[in-house]
């Protein structure tokens, strides 16, 4: 391999390892990672009654749901709350084309009544699905319904801290793409997929395929070419986290002064130390464009935007180590799903 593909591979290796990898590397103490407040939108004790519609779990890149998605327990809280719920494997390092092929398999088996990931058949098949979607997750369940033509059979699309506008982390990734040759990116994705303890099927991982579908030169064709169904009820929530713990004044109007589940207190979350060096990229610089260390809150809108969650890209879904006290994101879910029931999905 020619030097300059080692060191691009060295490099996109420790990238690829921040997008969302657990790790036992944070540096922040205990008193860092503030959980959110009680509040309108985020009940302190979700309670009510089961969603109509079986619930989707859409995980991200370099994620399964074993390992950097929404976890065990997330589904088992959804259980236990009586939601009938549906994690599924997506190939972690792939095109939104083919991730989506996947996801529409697992929306088939719900639509045809199938005994869900809680155990439990449904006295008869549903008529829609309501899918919740992470990071790229959500980019796969909007081309499902635009694309895939599942506008009928999904009734809401919620997405947190999704790319709608793609990420300078995807466009910096492409440039150290440029001196990888194909095989060595092969080998690369598949080392990368080991410890996800997933199997995506025969596909072949394609890792810059991945990085075009995330990056911010694409994402202006992708939503031109996916735009909205009537029939869908889109709703999107940003991730916001700060280096130091430190505000920073373009933080509340990017969120639309939308922070009802943030602490009263002057400090905010603190950033994972694995995501600070991308977030600087990702704020576009000196920039400073707020955002979650991956995607910027800006780039996290789409449909009815909800408002900003205090936790990184990595909190989101649960994945630093529980030594840090990270966001609920088991609390922050459930009242999510018990959301939908109200408003009859």
């Amino acid at each position: 391999m020619r030097i300059a593909s080692f060191i691009a591979v060295a490099a996109l290796t420790a990238l690829v390892s921040a997008c969302v990898a657990a790790g036992d590397t944070g540096d922040d103490a205990a008193g860092g990672k503030a959980d959110s407040p009680d509040s309108s939108d985020n009940p302190l004790d979700p309670a009510g009654d089961p969603a109509r519609f079986p619930i989707v779990l859409v995980h991200g890149f370099n994620a399964s749901p074993q390992r950097n998605g929404f976890g065990l327990e997330v589904v088992s809280a959804l259980c236990a709350d009586g939601h009938a719920v549906f994690d599924p494997a997506l190939p972690p390092f792939a095109s939104v084309e083919t991730r989506s092929t996947a996801l529409a398999d697992a929306v088939d088996r719900a639509l045809s009544g199938a005994a869900d990931d809680c155990g439990v058949t449904p006295a008869e098949p549903p008529a829609k699905v309501n899918l919740i979607a992470h990071s790229m997750g959500g980019l796969d369940a909007r081309f499902l319904v635009a694309s895939l033509g599942y506008g009928d059979r999904v009734a809401t699309v919620t997405t947190i801290s999704t790319p709608h506008r793609g990420s300078a982390m995807a466009d910096m990734s492409l440039g150290l793409l440029g001196s990888v040759d194909a095989d060595a990116l092969r080998d690369l994705a598949a080392w990368l997929s080991r410890p996800l303890d997933s199997d995506p099927g025969d596909l072949d991982p394609d890792m810059r395929a991945a990085f075009t579908a995330l990056a911010e030169k694409t994402a202006p064709d992708f939503n031109a070419a996916n735009p909205d169904d009537g029939r869908v009820v889109y709703e999107s929530w940003a991730g916001l986290s700060n280096v130091a713990g430190i505000p920073n004044v373009q933080d509340e109007p990017a969120c639309e002064f939308k922070m009802s589940l943030f602490p009263d207190s002057l400090e905010r979350h603190r950033m994972n130390i694995i995501l600070k060096a991308i977030a600087f990229v990702v704020a576009h610089e000196l920039a400073l464009r707020p955002n979650d260390g991956l995607v910027q809150v800006a780039s996290a809108k789409w449909g009815t935007f909800r408002g900003c969650i205090p936790s990184d890209h990595i909190d989101e879904v649960g994945a630093s180590p529980a030594s840090i006290h990270p966001f609920d994101h088991v609390r922050f879910y459930r009242n999510r799903a018990f959301e939908l029931a109200t408003r009859g999905f």
